[in-house]
């Protein structure tokens, strides 16, 4: 699966050219933008968390006072609140009248629920919302489908009372801290999932613990990194998906099948890499170790020279917008020099910006025809890249490794029923990793036993609870088994459509595997993207499987 998705409407037709005056820089940094679907201005910026206000802003945090949550909530409410301390605390905290006053926790899921007299467990959760949004994001869709399945069961035993789980919506571009605050010391949560990128996750984790009397438990949707693995976390930092370590061996192989594959059609005798990773952390991580592992001409990356190999790190996707012209004048003209016939990736929006300037720098009268590219897990929109597959015609030079699917499908395969039932035109396949971590985190809280009210730390004594014993499955249908399992058994294994838990219990790193992508032709993702289509043996080393997308591959 892959780490993130964003949606852009967005197209692009533009013929290839070189570099020449500043107005085809210009030129060229509109095309690029166009592809990267960047943040606009009027995007809600991220805060630096000095004047938090603990989410006490806004249009009616506070009303009158109650005994119960029903008492807070008229049916059908869009203004959800919970009876804490005898006063109706509102779960949002936008403020309308006056955005930069209020947060960017816009929605919570499961609040009609709040109405009927339900007893809720609330947890905080975060994904991308857009002024405007008709149509909820991936992570989105995935949280609502659990809480939905745990809500037709009747909700689930945590802290010795029948609850049901509810998720508050938070912005992940938006006002984090300020957010972190309203869930943490506002609304209590005990854990979030997160969908914030390694550093932001770091800083994030960070403030909410600055005070050690606090935990709360975080769930990243996303992956580990050296940073984050090294964090002092007391355990209450876990993960869904794998390492740059992880990923790092199956680029290398699949590098080795780029070359077999360029010098058997274009009868080479040597090829040429050039290896582009990223400042952000993850990216970086993963570009040290490629570059270490790296062979090809039968040699190192190091051993080939610098007329066979380059290695570039360029700024990551929040920075490189703002060094355009030093990219476009600087780093895009090293590439062409070295006039690569394998450029490979590690980075997300940046990548493909980067790979379309090197597309329209690509001297049109050259003999050596473009590069084939190799991505990485997250190129950014889906958008994006498929503008500049269209425009550059890259279908047939084209590939990418993210994190591998189970490999047996049958929990996917009925998790993606129940998603294209619940959402039948808007689901994204290969998104589990966000239905996962609301399935683990729900049974977390299951698993912490009767004490109320719940902490981060029972709860992640509660996950370390599903990582051994009996093999049971997340799914609406398998929820009574789990919970009286969870009542009876001391731990199980709980299955997720990832397949078996594969946390390591003392980082909570994810231990997991890569595979290789490929780009068809088509409309949406669901078409376009064909993800595991060859699957890494950790013991060979090899990559098995069929490529659909080049013959001869």
């Amino acid at each position: 699966m892959f780490r993130r998705l964003h949606t852009f409407e967005r197209s692009l037709t533009k013929p290839r050219r070189r570099f020449g005056a500043p107005g085809d820089v210009v030129q060229a940094f509109s095309l690029a933008l166009v592809l990267a679907g960047c943040s606009s201005p009027s995007d809600p910026p991220v805060d630096g968390g000095s004047e938090s206000t603990g989410g006490m802003v806004g249009v009616g945090t506070e009303k009158s006072a109650c005994r119960a949550h029903v008492d807070c909530n008229a049916e059908g409410t869009d203004e959800p609140h919970l009876c804490l301390d005898g006063r109706c605390v509102r779960m949002r905290n936008d403020d309308p009248s006056d955005p930069t006053r209020g947060g960017t926790c816009l929605d919570v899921l499961g609040k009609e629920h709040l109405a009927t007299g339900a007893e809720p467990f609330v947890f905080g959760a975060f994904t991308r919302i857009s002024p405007g949004q008709t149509v909820p994001r991936a992570p989105a869709m995935n949280y609502e489908l659990a809480i939905r399945e745990f809500a037709a069961a009747g909700g689930v035993t945590i802290g010795g009372e029948t609850r049901v789980p509810m998720a508050v919506l938070c912005d992940e571009l938006g006002f984090q801290t300020r957010d972190l605050d309203h869930l943490v010391h506002t609304l209590g949560v005990p854990a979030v999932i997160t969908t914030l990128e390694e550093e932001a996750l770091k800083r994030s984790f960070e403030h909410v613990h600055r005070d050690p009397e606090t935990n709360v438990l975080f769930l990243s949707a996303f992956a580990s990194d050296a940073s984050l693995v090294a964090l002092e976390d007391r355990g209450l930092l876990w993960h869904l998906l794998g390492s740059p370590d992880d990923l790092a061996p199956v680029f290398a192989s699949l590098i080795e099948r780029v070359e077999a594959y360029l010098k058997r059609t274009r009868e080479l005798g040597e090829i040429r890499v050039a290896l582009i990773d990223s400042e952000t952390s993850f990216e970086a991580d993963l570009g040290a170790l490629l570059h270490e592992q790296l062979r090809f001409n039968g040699k190192t990356a190091t051993e080939n020279g610098p007329e066979r190999y380059l290695r570039l790190r360029i700024p990551g996707e929040e920075k490189f917008v703002d060094v355009f012209e030093e990219i476009a004048e600087s780093y895009v003209p090293k590439v062409v020099e070295l006039m690569p016939h394998v450029v490979v990736f590690t980075g997300r929006h940046e990548a493909v910006l980067m790979l379309t300037l090197i597309e329209f720098a690509w001297p049109a009268e050259s003999s050596e025809p473009p590069p084939f590219y190799v991505l990485g897990p997250d190129f950014g929109s889906f958008e994006q890249l498929t503008s500049a597959v269209r425009a550059f015609e890259l279908h047939h030079r084209i590939a990418g490794v993210g994190h591998a699917a189970a490999d047996d499908s049958a929990s996917y395969d009925e998790y993606l029923s129940a998603l294209k039932a619940l959402f039948p035109e808007t689901y994204v396949e290969k998104t589990e990793n966000f239905y996962d971590a609301a399935y683990y985190l729900v049974y977390s809280a299951v698993a912490a036993g009767d004490d109320w009210p719940l902490d981060g730390a029972k709860m992640a004594l509660g996950l370390k609870r599903l990582l051994q014993g009996a093999p049971h499955f997340v799914g609406g249908r398998h929820i009574p088994d789990v919970t009286e399992a969870l009542r009876t058994e001391p731990s199980i294994a709980l299955h997720g459509t990832m397949g078996p838990p594969a946390f390591d219990p003392e980082t909570g790193a994810w231990r997991g595997n890569g595979s290789v992508y490929c780009i068809r032709p088509g409309e949406t993702w669901n078409e376009v993207v064909a993800r595991d289509v060859l699957r890494y043996d950790r013991e060979t080393g090899e990559l098995h499987g069929t490529f659909p997308c080049i013959e001869g591959f």
